[in-house]
């Protein structure tokens, strides 16, 4: 039957909606937002199109004919429905057909017109209206039948009221105005259509009492005059003859116009079953949520990108002022080592001795010691110069690190204030990752402070083991030139002195060259006398990974609002394709 064709493949048309519909909402739940309960709804729902039928209500009084009319309908008469005038039964009844099994439900409400109550099992009585509201409220067509000799009494008042206006069911309505052979001869089309022409109007001018129409309203009533069973000759004898039923009976009218209807209503109606427009008013709050939230995120990116900046100005402050200490440190070193090269070229016989004591520092096993600590002094006070450059660095990191953290806490505590439903509705702009990455932060400054940093300038053992052997040839030298000499050996003394003068001269080079050579190197000297700039360069680039991951969830989080919109900001729930970011 083209109906269930037409229902089939609006079926189809909104499980492909909800599917799109369901990986944009996936999209939300990839920014962290929380959309579980949502995407179960979205399940659901396509789970309920899937496995629904075509239900079709039928309403009117016992003797109007509804059962004749779906059977005439349909084609066929179903089992265990009463095809006659004196139908009438005490319970909803529900029909499937044979052939349509799992594609059509059919729900006869023979109480709702009577005086017939049904005692529920706690005792309670129970209208018929409230045992069918549900019933009504979910068929996609209502065929509300009335005989043609007197359409909808004004007992059908309350009736038509209800299921029109409460359950808003005008336009999946279809009035079907039966037993036109009794007002017409079905042979003469042309009193036919007068006779029809006037029941239509008397059932319009009926509603618009009822239910106060407005002109719209009136002009979409959807009302067809029919004669299922014409002549009462019954539908085993007229199914037999279908050309000449489908003539007598204008049928056929009621299938096209059921066919309008399921064009037209049919989707909403499977839209509004599965509960959809819940899920719309859900987004829709969302939407708002995620344009506050878009705020939020320009004013943390904003902060991130100012903390960024500045952490990495006081990084370059340190790096020169620590260059600026270091530069001192060889100078000193280089002054050093020029007062007593120029010494030891003018150094007289009889002060080398006290020279080597009281300047470089000399033993029968090492010569040295106390330039070795002069130089290692210069080296701690230039050390701890730049420990205190570095503890200062650390102390302002700290305090833009505590400002950001305050600064996401207030973020968090806005969104809260502005709404209860913030925190539910939009998880959440990335105020705890922000927290984390300063307690991280913070972390690294902790161990930074709590870390005792070795000064080792140089190899001291090594430099120690290649002096050492200038112990024995200057001791030996001291020695002669401490001895008592001849004029004859006044010349070799000379030499001897000149041979002692340069070997001193290599000793406090040696002393110098290294120390001098890794003042010139940039990146040990950063390692020695600023180890901490290599933490706080990590800081700085896990600050700056923070401003990209911001600035990307911000252009996600803006791409998916617009998406948002576009799906949402019609009046219909469901509106073309959704592209998923």
């Amino acid at each position: 039957m083209e109906q269930f064709k037409q229902f089939n493949a609006s079926k189809t048309e909104v499980i492909k909606s909800l599917d799109n519909l369901h990986k944009l909402v996936g999209a939300l739940e990839e920014l962290g937002l929380d959309v579980s309960q949502d995407i179960d709804k979205i399940k659901k729902a396509i789970g309920d199109v899937q496995s629904d039928a075509l239900r079709i209500a039928l309403l009117g009084a016992f003797s109007d004919g509804k059962t004749s009319v779906v059977a005439g309908w349909l084609g066929q008469v179903m089992k265990d429905m009463k095809i006659d005038t004196n139908e009438s039964s005490d319970a909803l009844a529900i029909y499937r057909p044979d052939n349509l099994q799992d594609r059509c439900e059919i729900v006869d409400t023979p109480g709702l017109f009577g005086d017939k109550e049904k005692a529920a099992e706690n005792g309670a009585v129970v209208q018929y209206g409230d045992i069918t509201k549900n019933y009504i409220s979910e068929a996609h067509l209502i065929f509300y039948v009335v005989d043609a000799t007197n359409p909808l009494k004004d007992s059908h008042q309350d009736i038509v009221r209800w299921v029109l206006r409460d359950l808003n069911k005008l336009t999946s309505t279809i009035f079907v105005i039966n037993k036109m052979d009794e007002v017409a001869d079905l042979r003469d089309l042309e009193e036919f259509e007068q006779q029809s022409a006037i029941k239509k109007t008397n059932l319009l001018n009926k509603l618009q009492r009822f239910v106060e129409l407005t002109p719209a309203e009136r002009e979409a009533i959807n009302v067809v005059c029919v004669a299922s069973n014409p002549n009462s000759r019954g539908l085993d004898f007229w199914l037999e003859q279908k050309d000449l039923y489908d003539q007598r009976s204008r049928i056929g009218e009621l299938k096209q116009v059921t066919q309008q209807v399921l064009d037209g209503s049919g989707r909403d109606t499977l839209i509004k079953k599965t509960g959809i427009d819940v899920v719309r008013d859900v987004l829709g709050k969302k939407i708002a949520v995620a344009q506050d939230e878009l705020i939020k995120f320009k004013l943390l990116a904003d902060n991130q990108r100012l903390d960024s900046a500045r952490i990495q100005e006081d990084i370059a402050e340190g790096k020169r002022k620590v260059l600026a200490t270091v530069g001192n440190l060889y100078e000193e070193l280089n002054n050093l080592e020029t007062d007593l090269l120029n010494s030891i070229r003018t150094l007289p016989r009889d002060q080398v001795h006290a020279f080597l004591e009281s300047k470089i520092g000399f033993t029968k096993d090492d010569i040295g010691g106390k330039l070795r600590f002069r130089i290692n002094h210069l080296f701690s006070t230039a050390f701890n110069q730049s420990s205190s450059i570095m503890n200062g660095i650390s102390a302002k990191i700290e305090h833009q690190l505590d400002s950001s953290s305050d600064f996401a806490d207030s973020i968090a505590a806005s969104a809260l204030a502005a709404s209860s439903r913030a925190l539910s509705a939009v998880s959440k702009i990335p105020v705890e990752s922000i927290k984390n990455g300063v307690f991280l932060a913070r972390e690294t400054l902790k161990n930074l402070t709590g870390y005792v940093y070795k000064f080792k300038p140089w190899e001291a053992t090594k430099l120690a083991a290649n002096i050492s052997r200038w112990a024995g040839p200057i001791g030996a030298g001291i020695q002669v030139l401490t001895d008592a000499i001849s004029v004859v050996q006044q010349q070799r003394a000379e030499a001897e002195l000149k041979q002692l003068q340069h070997d001193l001269a290599e000793v406090v080079k040696s002393h110098f060259a290294e120390p001098m050579k890794l003042l010139q190197d940039h990146e040990k000297v950063m390692e020695i006398f600023a180890p901490q700039i290599k933490a706080f360069e990590k800081i700085l680039l896990e600050q700056e990974q923070s401003l990209e991951d911001l600035r990307r969830r911000q252009e996600q989080l803006a791409e998916l609002e617009s998406h948002l919109s576009q799906a949402f900001g019609a009046r219909a729930p469901i509106e073309g394709e959704y592209q998923v970011v």
